[in-house]
């Protein structure tokens, strides 16, 4: 008899343990609240020190209250010609950075094209960097190297790393 008590009393224990368990990773879980959230958004910026204008499109945007902007499926497009697309990024709105993750694409004004994987841009200092390998190609040649930096809103680009170029035959005649 006092078997069966005893029994019962152990399944009730261990009933409570999984119970008290999985509301204790329930409240881990959370996450930092949204202030806003939209999906197929396009946006448009005009700064009132530049000419330049900004269109983003993105698939979907999450401000949190930290000034953070999240887009998914996203493509910036400047009127000076600049062109940058994405899949993750991450806009501070206090430092003016965006923050790139996986693969991006650049267009530059000057008709090259970069593909990179990941990419920081701080807005405010018109600089730009990826520590990951970047291949870039334009009418002049294509350009591989481990880590680019693009510089005067990616119009100067600094290449490091096991620099590889292959320039077009007409570049040394003009």
């Amino acid at each position: 008899m006092w078997f069966k008590w005893f029994g019962a009393l152990a399944i009730i224990i261990l009933i409570a343990i999984i119970v008290i368990d999985k509301e204790d990773t329930a409240q881990q879980v959370q996450t930092m609240p949204i202030l806003r959230s939209a999906q197929q958004i396009i946006m448009h910026e005009k700064k009132r020190d530049s000419d330049i204008t900004t269109l983003i499109e993105a698939s979907s945007i999450t401000e949190q209250p930290d000034n953070l902007i999240h887009l998914d499926t996203f493509d910036l497009t400047q009127s000076n010609g600049l062109r940058i697309a994405g899949i993750k990024a991450v806009y501070d709105m206090n430092d003016s950075v965006l923050t790139i993750t996986g693969p991006v694409t650049l267009e530059m004004n000057n008709g090259r094209r970069a593909e990179l994987e990941g990419l920081i841009w701080d807005r405010k200092s018109h600089k730009a960097f990826t520590s990951n390998p970047v291949l870039v190609k334009g009418v002049e040649g294509t350009i591989r190297a481990s880590r680019a930096e693009f510089q005067n809103d990616f119009s100067l680009i600094h290449f490091s790393g096991g620099v590889h170029a292959q320039i077009s035959r007409d570049i040394l005649y003009n």
